[in-house]
């Protein structure tokens, strides 16, 4: 009967979630402040359609030279669309699919942690509370941040693995959420590098504690360990890699954090708005949490201290997991203010985070997961009339701000052309262009074509795909072929099938050719930390599945669902 009244609450989750996505597919589309998207998964469409996976390199952004966006910047949603692209679907609606399984995510994986902390009523309370916080909606209507919303869906089963592992569960159920930890844990890594970086931050220290508590058994390190395997075809090559870029281009200047801290009234109320962050309370967005978030937060936690069981040894083995989020919280709340402006300072890498509002993202999962426990005060049948009643005015007061500002109607075919593409598109992210690229200043320096000389009597082009180009070359005299690629390490070129010297110069590859007929190619391939992290992941997957049919082979006859 528990089991029938689990998948019920589910399904009021899922149907709940669907006024949510029900603007995504209004006709048309709307504005949003990262307008890439639909560019970004026409790219990755194409190329896994040339068989390039992962994918790193994509052909047309780039100001037309390529670039290496993958390589760097949460793939995982454009695998999603761009599969979508490859299935029949318009880039529109590729991306509208994208964004709306973001937002079923975040509500089913905080569903099953809330159930697995608080029982059914908590979990379906936690969900919703999770789906309806207002950042959520600016992160998906105004900012369009795909890759961070998509973290937000991942966020809650790592926390769902480690509170099993934790728990008083046989082996078999021990391995099954040490899986669902690990691929929680390369979900958020493979959508947003960011919210990963941070999370592992709270993650660290939470792993010296449990040490401690389980007499140096750090038992949550394998799903980390197993996290990091899995994606580690991502983070290890962006991590080494990352230098030969125009990064450092994001941090400072009008994105110093400095210039985003959030007053704490202002989590409390501030204006809506689908402008941007800005220095001082002239924001013209919000960094709401949400009043009805923070009263049930508030409330749980209340609950939850009047539970605990304050002798030292249940303290530290029946609540660690709670008491890490309600860390997360405290914590986080204290990095959006000027407040934290000495750690800030003291841990460089953070200028990645540009917004200190982007620890919004722990606040509203610690919050909603702490709020599911706020049930706990109701009994019987009651909590389903209680919690109906509850979330009823949620969907009420927080419906509203998951709207666009407008819709516009879109014609496709701009969308794809070369001019928006290659230029309008490019200029708004180039931060992964190579560190000695020479970033265009004008539309008239996109390349027209892959391949350029001066002497070449006629170059005809065979291949155009994002990573191989191919053309054949006839010169009277011996001649310079300029591959028109900004050139990253990886690219190698192929004279009639041989692999010849090249050089670097303004940013693309040149290679000398002698007169006559000659085929000239330009390959993108793995460099060596690209190739351990594929090799890493690889065995991560089998690791998995080999664990999976051993456990089921163990403890077939057992439950372990």
């Amino acid at each position: 009967m528990k089991k029938y009244i689990g998948m019920i609450g589910l399904i009021i989750v899922i149907i709940c979630s669907i006024p949510l996505v029900i603007p995504l597919f209004h006709e048309g589309y709307f504005p949003m402040h990262d307008d890439t998207q639909i560019a970004r998964v026409e790219e990755m469409a194409e190329a896994l359609s040339y068989g390039q996976f992962p994918v790193r390199w994509v052909g047309d952004l780039g100001y037309g030279y390529g670039y290496p966006i993958f390589n760097f910047y949460s793939p995982l949603p454009y695998y999603v669309g761009g599969l979508c692209v490859m299935l029949g679907f318009s880039g529109l609606w590729a991306t509208k699919i994208m964004f709306g399984l973001g937002v079923f995510l975040s509500g089913i994986t905080m569903f099953f942690l809330g159930k697995k902390v608080w029982g059914i009523e908590g979990g379906v309370l936690a969900a919703i509370l999770y789906q309806y916080a207002p950042y959520h909606a600016v992160n998906i209507y105004i900012r369009g941040a795909v890759g961070e919303y998509w973290a937000i869906g991942w966020l809650p089963l790592v926390f769902l693995g480690i509170v099993g592992l934790l728990g008083n569960v046989g082996k078999e159920r021990k391995i099954l959420y040490v899986l669902v930890g690990a691929i929680g844990y390369a979900g958020v890594i493979l959508s947003h590098n960011i919210i990963a970086m941070l999370l592992s931050g709270f993650l660290v220290p939470f792993l010296v504690y449990e040490g401690y508590v389980f007499r140096k058994q750090m038992k949550s390190g394998y799903i980390v360990l197993l996290g990091l395997g899995l994606s580690a075809f991502f983070w290890l090559p962006a991590i080494v890699e990352m230098k030969y870029t125009q990064v450092d281009k994001i941090i400072g200047g009008a994105a110093d954090v400095r210039n985003h801290f959030v007053f704490i009234d202002q989590l409390w109320n501030s204006p809506w708005g689908f402008a941007g962050s800005a220095a001082g309370r002239v924001d013209g967005m919000s960094f709401k949490i949400g009043k009805i978030h923070v009263l049930l937060g508030m409330l749980g936690i209340w609950l939850m201290i009047g539970r605990q069981n304050w002798s030292r040894k249940k303290w530290l083995n029946g609540w660690s997991v709670e008491w890490l989020v309600v860390f997360m919280l405290i914590s986080s709340v204290y990095m959006t203010t000027e407040y934290s402006e000495w750690v800030w300072d003291m841990i460089p890498a953070l200028a990645f985070v540009q917004f200190p509002w982007r620890f919004l993202v722990f606040i509203i999962f610690a919050l909603s997961l702490l709020a599911g426990g706020a049930m706990g005060i109701v009994h019987d049948w009651s909590r389903w009339v209680v919690l109906g009643g509850i979330c009823s005015g949620i969907l009420w007061f927080n419906m509203t701000y998951f709207q666009p500002q407008e819709y516009y109607m879109i014609d496709e075919e701009i969308y794809q052309s070369d001019t928006y593409v290659k230029w309008r598109t490019s200029k708004i992210s180039d931060e992964y262009l190579p560190k000695e690229f020479p970033v265009p200043d004008t539309e008239l320096s996109v390349p027209a074509s892959p391949f350029t000389s001066i002497y070449a009597d006629s170059i005809v082009v065979q291949t155009n795909s994002p990573s191989q180009k191919k053309a054949t070359v006839i010169s009277s005299y011996p001649t310079d072929v300029f591959v028109n690629i900004a050139y990253f390490p990886g690219w190698y070129v192929l004279l009639d099938g041989i692999k010849v010297h090249h050089v670097v110069e303004n940013g693309i590859m040149m290679v000398a050719i002698p007169a006559g007929r000659h085929v000239v190619e330009a390959v993108f391939g793995n460099t060596p930390v690209r190739l351990i992290g594929n090799i890493i992941s690889v065995l991560s997957i089998a690791l998995v599945f080999g664990t999976i049919i051993h456990t089921k082979n163990r403890y077939g006859k057992k439950n372990i669902s």
